[in-house]
């Protein structure tokens, strides 16, 4: 044994040492020559165990800054030919970094997790942009959001009415920085009427409220209920504020609406032609189209209304009539219009009749607010109540004078064949 271990270990030891010392050299220049260098760029970086209530500028909600960087490796040339960008990241622990030097990024702060482990384990260096993390408090805000009115078209036989609510909020962590410049900006969601189908509204019609109200209540999908905020490097942000979950839109159906009782019908003279007509009789004059009874004059229905909703029509169809009048005492130009009786106890009516029904006992609304909702859908009622005719045509009068006789007839100078069933 001893003779072995000198044969081994002492004899031309010389020879022995100076092969030794030239393996290693021929190692070292092999090695050097199988090490490169290559470059990644837009790296995504993440930062994690940061204290509580803290921050860093441009971290994201997923632990990400907003921003990538650029490294280049060094390592063995063979596993780095392996490694592509998708292997990589940087994560950064805050709790081992001190926060007032600037930082160096190095090989530890690549994840071992990295899907290519045996090229991790070839990288012998990194070079990176310093860094110096600077904590900042995390404020919670609350920022509002706008429902812009929608684009696109409701969908085949219905009318679009509004959306309910109008302003929502969401509630968002961030850097007095960031809030700043968020707060900066109107935020406002936008909804497509295009993306409503009309199979879903008809099916909406069957529920119990559509009977008492005549409308068509469409919840907007949660998946509709994001937005951008770009402030905070983050994208398709869900809306947190409670009142989202109500978030609707009404519709009502576009068919026309019967009106069976005949329609009171006056005379109106503007001042300035008053005094030039106040020796003349002018009334109209019994036809087909209008008779007088009880000094009163009339028009016979049947007549039809469209745009407004069953609900309207039963408060107004007995509280309205139409207005004739003459801008000139020649009588060559007339207008008419329909005016309602007592607007106010109309609008009152119509509120009492819905306020306590669904859909709007359900919304997430003041009382006053949803009085408030009604009474402006009722005065865009009326500002756009308009009658039709049997063939579904707007109601067209035409007006002849002779002996202070005022001869009413409608203007059917339109195909027939529009007339409705």
């Amino acid at each position: 044994m001893k003779s072995l271990l000198k044969r081994i270990f002492i004899d031309n030891w010389q020879r022995k040492i100076f092969s030794a010392v030239l393996a290693m050299i021929v190692w070292m220049i092999v090695n050097h020559s199988l090490t490169t260098h290559k470059q990644f760029s837009n790296i995504p970086v993440k930062i994690y165990n940061l204290p509580k209530g803290k921050t860093v500028e441009g971290l994201q909600d997923n632990g990400y800054l907003n921003e990538n960087i650029d490294i280049t490796i060094k390592g063995n040339q063979k596993y780095l030919e392996k490694i592509t960008k998708a292997d990589l990241e940087i994560a950064i622990d805050a709790a081992k970094h001190d926060t007032s030097k600037i930082q160096s990024i190095t090989k530890f702060d690549i994840p071992y997790y990295i899907n290519n482990r045996e090229a991790h384990k070839a990288i012998k260096d990194i070079k990176a942009p310093d860094f110096k993390i600077e904590y900042s408090n995390l404020i919670t805000e609350t920022i509002p959001i706008y429902i812009s009115p929608p684009i696109g078209d409701a969908p085949e036989g219905f009318v679009f009415l509004d959306v309910v609510p109008n302003k929502i909020s969401i509630r968002v962590q961030g850097t007095k920085k960031q809030l700043h410049e968020l707060k900066k900006r109107k935020h406002k969601l936008h909804l497509n009427l295009n993306d409503i189908t009309k199979e879903v509204l008809s099916n909406e019609m069957k529920q119990d409220h559509f009977e008492s109200s005549g409308e068509v209540t469409y919840f907007v999908p949660d998946k509709w209920k994001i937005i951008d905020l770009p402030e905070l490097g983050r994208h398709c942000v869900p809306i947190n504020d409670p009142r989202a979950e109500k978030l609707h839109m009404t519709f009502m159906p576009s068919s026309l609406h019967r009106i069976d009782h005949d329609i009171p019908i006056t005379l109106f003279f503007p001042e300035h032609i008053q005094q030039s007509i106040e020796n003349r009789n002018l009334h109209f004059a019994d036809n087909e189209f209008i008779y007088n009874k009880g000094g009163h004059a009339f028009i016979k229905g049947p007549f039809y209304v469209k745009d407004v909703n069953a609900a309207f029509v039963d408060v107004v169809k007995k509280s309205f009539y139409v207005t004739v009048y003459f801008s000139s005492s020649q009588f060559s130009q007339f207008y008419w219009n329909t005016q309602f009786l007592y607007p106010t106890q109309l609008e009152q009516k119509y509120i009492s009749r819905l306020v306590h029904k669904s859909p709007y006992s359900n919304m997430s609304l003041p009382k006053k607010d949803v009085k408030k909702l009604i009474k402006g859908r009722f005065k865009g009622f009326m500002n756009n109540f308009r009658l039709y005719d049997k063939y579904g045509q707007k109601l067209r009068l035409k007006v002849k004078i002779k002996d202070d006789k005022l001869y009413i007839s409608f203007d059917q100078s339109y195909n027939s064949q529009d007339k409705i069933p």
